[in-house]
């Protein structure tokens, strides 16, 4: 495994583009239906704050997600996806972490791991940089 040894700054870049691939896949169709996905945050907040938090997801989902996947400010979006998915995680998906263990036998733990993996890969992202070919260094 010694040929691994020389390539630490290329596991962040691996990173950067898979969550930026991912974050851009899953905010796209919330543009294409942006009208449902608005009412479906109403859903879960009142108004206003629907058009904010939803309006505001779509942003961090698919701007930072292209920006990610460019390496451009990698650290300042891995910090604002960062963040922004450990709120989705303790707001929107919470109830679903009693189902972590999956102790009742249902399929539910993906509702509250996927967007807190997001939250925790995107914070690494900020913390160890962007990595081997991005835009900015920062």
């Amino acid at each position: 495994m010694k040929f691994l040894h020389g390539q630490n700054s290329l596991a962040p870049t691996l990173l950067r583009i898979t969550i930026g691939v991912i974050l851009v896949s899953h905010g796209l169709p919330k543009v294409l239906a942006i009208g449902a996905f608005i009412t479906n945050v109403g859903n879960m907040v009142p108004f206003p704050l629907n058009w904010i938090f939803g309006i505001g997801t779509i942003l961090v989902e698919v701007g930072c997600g292209a920006l990610l996947i460019a390496g451009l400010k990698g650290r300042l979006m891995g910090l604002i996806t960062g963040i922004w998915f450990l709120g989705i995680s303790a707001v929107v998906h919470w109830r679903a972490l009693f189902d972590v263990f999956n102790l009742v036998g249902n399929d539910r733990q993906g509702e509250f791991e996927f967007p807190f993996l997001i939250a925790i890969a995107a914070i690494s992202i900020a913390l160890t940089g962007p990595g081997k070919f991005s835009v900015t260094e920062d």
